[in-house]
């Protein structure tokens, strides 16, 4: 687009709030929950899915975001 990645960083701060990695991280955390929600893939599975090599922080970044971990998650979308 022909900007350096601080002027668009910059931009996105003034026009978003927050900040692109945030606004990435929150994004691939949003498909995990869709995965877990819908699929019968593990957490960890899914975790390597959407980018996280690490299983516990993508579980504290879940739990974080959502206020459950993946596995609560999943069972409270099948009852």
């Amino acid at each position: 687009c022909g900007c350096t990645r601080r002027h668009l960083n910059a931009l996105w701060h003034r026009e978003l709030g927050g900040n692109i990695r945030a606004a990435r991280r929150e994004l691939r955390l949003r498909l995990a929950r869709e995965l877990i929600e819908q699929g019968t893939d593990t957490v960890s599975e899914v975790a390597h899915r959407v980018g996280f090599n690490n299983v516990s922080r993508f579980s504290a970044a879940f739990k974080k975001l959502f206020g459950c971990t993946p596995s609560q998650c999943r069972l409270v979308s099948k009852s």
